[in-house]
């Protein structure tokens, strides 16, 4: 009985099969014996029948195992197809979670990132109301840079007002003559920083005054050219020099006037953010 149940319901069946087409060959032959007037031993058929019905019993019962076997077989198809598409949504929550970790790990580094520029922001030594006032000054205003002189506290605006615009050669802009050169101030009036119609001051030096055809001495080199004597030589040497001088302050201011912007917007950063 070990032995049977260790074998598979395919092996059972041929088995029985076999069985089966054994004894319809032997009760063939008897029936053809029969016609032959060759009797069999009496109780042989009956034997062989009894042996036929046994095996085909057994081959029912073995169709019905198989059939269940079947059905079973099937069910287990369905159950592995539902198993490899709940593998796929496995997976594919799997490549979601990991999706998910790398966003929530790079805002916990920005986060970090943010906590650490905060903290640099409290211990600078910056008031917070003096770059509030201050902000909310160029944000009112629309202004981008505050004068050289002007410090937290002053009354005066970081800009230059309208009056100090109109009052200032740009102001003056659209009312020059037309006998400069494509529209721009002659050479005199350049020389002698002050615009067409306007008197000369008579304490300027000449070199700076210019003649009135429009040929006036623009550089050092020109002022101390041969020929002029030697007072006149060291009176425009020393004219020069003072041009020279104020157009080196001139840059030494626009200098420090960009690194005072930077400085103050490198703190209004740092207290922001």
């Amino acid at each position: 009985m070990a032995a049977v149940a260790e074998k598979s319901t395919k092996e059972r069946l041929l088995s029985v099969l076999d069985d089966l087409e054994v004894l319809s060959r032997e009760l063939i032959e008897m029936l053809a014996l029969s016609r032959s007037q060759k009797l069999p031993q009496p109780g042989e058929d009956t034997q062989i029948l009894e042996l036929l019905v046994q095996r085909d019993r057994e081959f029912q019962e073995l169709m019905e195992v198989a059939q269940q076997q079947g059905k079973v077989h099937q069910e287990m198809q369905l159950l592995e197809k539902e198993v490899e598409k709940r593998d796929s949504d496995i997976q594919q929550l799997q490549k979601q979670l990991k999706e998910a970790e790398h966003i929530l790990a790079t805002a916990v580094y920005q986060a970090k990132e943010k906590l650490k520029s905060i903290d640099k922001a409290r211990k600078g030594s910056i008031s917070s109301e003096e770059i509030i006032k201050y902000a909310h000054r160029i944000s009112a205003s629309n202004a981008v840079c505050a004068p050289l002189n002007w410090v937290p506290g002053d009354p005066r605006r970081p800009y230059p007002t309208d009056l100090e615009m109109r009052s200032g050669m740009l102001g003056h802009m659209a009312n020059l003559p037309t006998n400069g050169v494509n529209g721009h101030l002659p050479g005199d009036a350049l020389a002698a920083g002050r615009l067409p119609g306007e008197r000369p001051d008579p304490k300027l030096p000449l070199a700076l005054v210019g003649r009135p055809g429009g040929d006036a001495a623009s550089s050092p080199r020109q002022r101390l050219r041969p020929g002029a004597s030697g007072s006149q030589q060291r009176e425009r040497g020393r004219c020069g020099g003072h041009v020279d001088r104020f157009i080196q302050q001139q840059q030494r201011l626009r200098l420090k006037t960009r690194h005072d912007g930077k400085r103050v917007r490198t703190g209004l950063h740092n207290h922001c953010f």
